[in-house]
């Protein structure tokens, strides 16, 4: 019950902030909150040039809202079988240090949500503690994605980008 806002930051200045009903889902009118976001910095000049948004941003309308208005965009994708089935076909895993952690890490073509725009899915993954298999992946990984149209930064430079977005410091789930 109450608010849920939707609110645009640059770096730790709080630039734009929408209420909307807290009883709805997070995708709820969210690509017209960052369209009414990114139409006022537009209005003051300001043009945006990266984009970083939680999984609750992983849709295509909202995808393509702000595929118009940023240069750059990292958003964590979801869960799915038909991404996961693309993600096993990967054999050129490449061993990665984050924070200390020992990760793997590959990118793949991504066209599910726009078949005109190749898209990258950034994948990281990290073995269990205990070795315990995983029921969807049949693995004892557990895997991470972000979803990018950024081609130019390797997978740890996006990584440790999106990782330094607000206090969430760490990725959701694939």
């Amino acid at each position: 019950m109450g608010y849920f806002p939707g609110v645009a930051t640059i770096g730790d200045n709080i630039v734009y902030i929408e209420n909307r009903d807290g009883n709805d889902n997070v995708k709820f009118k969210q690509a017209e909150t960052l369209q009414n976001a990114y139409g006022l910095l537009k209005s003051e000049s300001m043009l945006v040039n990266l984009s970083r948004m939680d999984a609750g941003s992983y849709s295509k309308e909202i995808i393509d809202v702000v595929v118009k208005n940023s240069k750059l965009f990292y958003i964590i994708a979801n869960k799915s079988e038909a991404v996961f089935e693309q993600v096993q076909q990967i054999t050129d895993w490449q061993d990665v240090e984050i924070n200390n952690k020992n990760y793997q890490v590959a990118s793949i073509q991504f066209v599910q949500f726009n078949q005109d725009k190749k898209y990258r899915l950034v994948i990281m993954r990290e073995k269990t503690a205990n070795n315990q298999i995983d029921a969807f992946t049949n693995d004892t990984f557990i895997y991470r994605s972000i979803l990018t149209n950024d081609w130019g930064n390797n997978e740890k430079q996006i990584i440790e980008y999106y990782n330094n977005r607000g206090l969430l410091r760490k990725f959701l789930m694939l």
